[in-house]
């Protein structure tokens, strides 16, 4: 289940397989059902804000907010945070995808604040706790999400935090 699979990468039109391009598909790491403590980077409100504009630029182009007022945009991205919370994710893996992969990989840590972890690790099993990336792996995820301020540590979660994208 868990194992890599061969997926096209790039088709170049051919029906002959022999010139397709295909790399391994990324694997999930199995995680337990709780998790008392998650590895990640912190996303505050401004950092969600600042991706949540990204996003929507690269979708939409300049031209939507740049016909609102300050307030109206604004109002705009925080509308669409789900879909900057789902988008996130999507970003880092497709930008790493040798990355190790968790299935909660959001989790919220503090509702009034809206303060986010992005999850590289937990301890909801030992595949989940013991999943390997580089310190430069890290230094460029912060690079992607806009947060290289932002330290890579661990944080005590509850489970009735998780969000699942």
């Amino acid at each position: 289940m868990s194992a890599p699979v061969a997926a096209p990468l790039l088709n170049t039109g051919s029906s002959d397989p022999s010139t397709r391009i295909f790399r391994k598909a990324n694997k999930v790491v199995p995680q337990g059902p709780v998790a008392t403590r998650a590895y990640g980077l912190k996303l505050d409100a401004d950092g969600l804000h600042r991706l949540g504009t990204k996003f929507h630029k690269q979708i939409y182009g300049d031209e939507k907010l740049a016909g609102l007022s300050p307030e109206e945009a604004r109002k705009l991205i925080v509308l669409r945070r789900p879909a900057t919370l789902l988008r996130i994710p999507r970003e880092v893996y497709t930008s790493f995808p040798h990355l190790p992969r968790m299935r909660r990989k959001i989790i919220l840590m503090d509702s009034v604040a809206q303060v986010w972890l992005f999850v590289l690790k937990d301890n909801s099993s030992q595949a989940a706790l013991n999943a390997h990336f580089d310190l430069e792996d890290i230094c460029k995820v912060r690079e992607v999400l806009g947060l290289e301020h932002e330290r890579a540590k661990w944080y005590e979660v509850s489970v009735d935090e998780w969000y699942v994208s």
